[in-house]
C-alpha cells in the first residue's frame, strides 16, 4: 500500500520529482512494480512493460498482450557480460540496466554505454535483439625490452590442430527464445513446419458475400437469395476489446412474403469489434443503421412504402489462412413495410475478400 502512495504522490508532481522518484526505488523494491502498474493505467505501455518486467503479475500479463496487438517493435538488450547500464531515446528518461526488453515505435534509436554509442534501426512490429560488449579494456603489460636466446626448446612443437570449441548463444534464453536445458534451440528433424499466420485482422478488407434472406412479417415469409459487397478499415479499439471494425455495406435480397415479394436495396454503415481472436480465425461483432429502397408499389393489395430505415447487427467468423469468413445478420426495420407491418431478415452468408496490411 505504501509504495501505491508514493507512485501517485510522484507523478502528480510530474518532471520535478524525478530525482526523487529514483531514491525512493533504491528504498522500495516493491515501487518498481507499483509504477508500472501506474504506467498501465495511464495507458502508457512501453513505460510500464519496462517497470513490470520481472513482476510475474496479471497486469504485467495484460500489458504484454496489449503491446503484442499494437505497431510497437520490441528492442531486446543484452551485454557479455550483463549488469551494463545505458540510456536511450527509444526510452527517454530511463536508466537501464541489461539484460532488458524496450518497447518502441519504427524508427533509428542511440544506445549510449559506457560513452560508445550504438544505433539501432528498428521497423514496425518487429523484434531486434542488441548484442553490447562490456568487457573491460584490455591494458597491455610493460615489457623490458630484452630477449633471452640462451635456452632453445628441446621438444618437438605439437602441429596439430586442437578440436574445434562450440560456444554457446551469449543471448538468455529470455531475449533468443531457446528451449532446451543446455541454453540452445535444437532443430527437430521431424518437427512439423507451420505456415506463419497473420497476428492481427488486416488493416482494410473488400468482401463480395453471398447468403440466403429469410424475411417474414405478420403476412407471412420468404426464402431466397441475397448478395453484398463491403470495405471494412480495422483501427485500434479499446484496451479491453480486440481492433474496432468501421464497415461499409451495400446488399440486395428478395423480401416480402406469401402474399407477393419485392426487390429490397440496402445500405449500411456498421461499427464493432474484434471480440475473439484464436490461432485459425478471428471473430467480429457489428451494430449499425440501414437504409432500404424497395423496387414495388403495393403488397397484398396495400401500399408499400418505397423506402425505410432499419438496424443491422452480424455475427462474422474470419479465418487468417484463407481469404474467408462465414457470418450470420439480423436486420429489422424501424419504419412500417406497409401500414403497420415491419419486416425482419436473418441473412446466412459466405464471403470472400480482398485483404490489405496484414501483419506478421
Amino acid at each position: 500500500m505504501r509504495s501505491w502512495i508514493v507512485v501517485a504522490i510522484v507523478l502528480a508532481a510530474g518532471p520535478a520529482a524525478a530525482d526523487e522518484l529514483a531514491a525512493l526505488r533504491a528504498k522500495l523494491p516493491a515501487t518498481r512494480c507499483a509504477l508500472g502498474a501506474a504506467y498501465a493505467k495511464a495507458n502508457d505501455l512501453p513505460r510500464a512493460a519496462f517497470f513490470l518486467d520481472g513482476c510475474g503479475d496479471d497486469e504485467a500479463r495484460r500489458v504484454d498482450r496489449a503491446l503484442d496487438a499494437t505497431q510497437l517493435s520490441k528492442l531486446s538488450i543484452v551485454s557479455d557480460p550483463a549488469g551494463l547500464v545505458v540510456t536511450t531515446d527509444a526510452l527517454p528518461g530511463e536508466t537501464i540496466t541489461t539484460p532488458a526488453v524496450v518497447w518502441a515505435k519504427a524508427g533509428t534509436y542511440a544506445i549510449v554505454a559506457n560513452g560508445k554509442t550504438t544505433t539501432v534501426r528498428v521497423d514496425a512490429h518487429a523484434s531486434v535483439p542488441v548484442l553490447l560488449d562490456n568487457h573491460a579494456p584490455k591494458v597491455a603489460a610493460p615489457r623490458s625490452g630484452t630477449v633471452d636466446l640462451g635456452d632453445e626448446p628441446t621438444d618437438t612443437p605439437n602441429t596439430t590442430q586442437p578440436p574445434d570449441q562450440k560456444h554457446p548463444s551469449l543471448l538468455p534464453c529470455k531475449f533468443s527464445g531457446c528451449d532446451t536445458h543446455a541454453g540452445e534451440r535444437i532443430d527437430d528433424p521431424f518437427e512439423t513446419r507451420v505456415e506463419r499466420l497473420p497476428i492481427a485482422p488486416p488493416t482494410l478488407a473488400l468482401g463480395v458475400r453471398v447468403g440466403t434472406s429469410a424475411a417474414f412479417h405478420d403476412g407471412g415469409n420468404r426464402i431466397a437469395p441475397a448478395v453484398a459487397i463491403d470495405g471494412r478499415m480495422h483501427v485500434g479499439g479499446p484496451s479491453w476489446l480486440g481492433p474496432a471494425a468501421i464497415d461499409l455495406r451495400l446488399d440486395w435480397a428478395e423480401r416480402g412474403g406469401d402474399d407477393g415479394k419485392f426487390d429490397a436495396y440496402g445500405a449500411s454503415a456498421q461499427y464493432g469489434a474484434v471480440v475473439f481472436a484464436p490461432s485459425a480465425a478471428w471473430l467480429s461483432v457489428l451494430v449499425g443503421l440501414r437504409g432500404e429502397l424497395r423496387t414495388a408499389d403495393m403488397l397484398d393489395a396495400m401500399p408499400l412504402e418505397r423506402a425505410g430505415i432499419g438496424y443491422t447487427a452480424a455475427l462474422e467468423l474470419a479465418l487468417r489462412a484463407l481469404p474467408l469468413s462465414v457470418g450470420v445478420r439480423y436486420d429489422e426495420d424501424l419504419t412500417d413495410l406497409v401500414p403497420g407491418v415491419r419486416e425482419r431478415a436473418v441473412i446466412v452468408e459466405l464471403g470472400g475478400e480482398l485483404r490489405a496490411g496484414l501483419r506478421y
